[in-house]
């Protein structure tokens, strides 16, 4: 087994654990699913207890829907087996979507605005379900999305609203950073200014021009007018998706992920002190 493969990362996109990182290490089968003894537990009623897996084998990874459910993809291609190389995304259901990278993703510090992932540099135990493979009880290294608690109210609050506006009078500048893709181009950062408007690209003309071979030379076009962040698809080949939704043109905002070929940005507030 390769060094460089020994170790892989899964970022959720969209799910309830929109911006978690799970850690796959030390094991050669990976359930994804909702039920307990899942390394990907992802909590989604709509999926099944066990709806897919991941498995490794001397370095080489493979995503499997062995029970032919229908409804996994890998890069918007309807899949029940699949060799995994790095940089694809992986849905399961209707509204769960993984990036499967062989590149450690940057912890970053949690604020209001980005909903992140709580990191965990501890392995986390992982209890072993009836009939699961020997071996998937031991203890599976994990970055995990934390939940909202039961008692959360699901719709904001008026006075929540009315601090929210409050907030966004007041907002931060906003970026783009690439957190997954190209090595090349992960920490790459656009800062998006009032009024400005960007191009996204391979073409080095591009306001952001990117390594991506899956992306057009001019793929999409980022635009903020005031507090109002929007992005349209230009055409491209392979499309644009915001949150696992693939869009002609949407608005996004903080703690919003980004998914141009197999580049993967997230929108963040820049912090006070790096704007000082």
């Amino acid at each position: 087994m390769t060094a460089d493969r020994e170790i892989a990362y899964v970022r959720v996109l969209s799910g309830p654990q929109k911006g978690g990182v799970f850690v796959l290490r030390g094991h050669s089968v990976y359930a994804i699913g909702r039920g307990e003894g899942c390394q990907l537990r992802v909590d989604d009623p709509a999926l099944e207890v066990r709806h897919g897996f991941i498995t490794q084998e001397d370095g080489a990874w493979t995503f499997r829907d062995p029970q032919r459910y229908g409804n996994c993809f890998v890069n918007d291609i309807p899949t029940h087996r699949r060799n995994l190389e790095g940089g694809e995304v992986v849905r399961i259901g209707k509204r769960v979507e993984l990036f499967f990278t062989f590149n450690r993703p940057q912890p970053r510090t949690r604020t209001p605005e980005e909903r992140l992932a709580r990191v965990e540099e501890a392995p986390l135990a992982v209890p072993r379900a009836p009939g699961a493979p020997s071996g998937l009880e031991e203890e599976v290294g994990t970055l995990v999305a934390p939940l909202r608690p039961a008692d959360q109210e699901e719709v904001p609050s008026e006075t929540a609203r009315a601090e929210q506006r409050a907030a966004e009078q007041t907002a931060r500048p906003l970026r783009l950073v690439v957190v997954d893709g190209d090595p090349r181009d992960i920490g790459k950062e656009l800062i998006l200014d009032e009024d400005g408007v960007y191009l996204l690209g391979r073409c080095t003309d591009c306001d952001l021009p990117l390594h991506d071979k899956k992306m057009s030379r001019e793929h999409c076009r980022v635009e903020r007018v005031g507090e109002t962040c929007r992005v349209s698809d230009l055409n491209s080949l392979n499309g644009t998706v915001v949150n696992g939704l693939r869009a002609a043109s949407t608005r996004f905002g903080a703690g919003d992920y980004i998914r141009v070929g197999f580049t993967v940005l997230a929108a963040q507030r820049v912090r006070a002190a790096e704007t000082t």
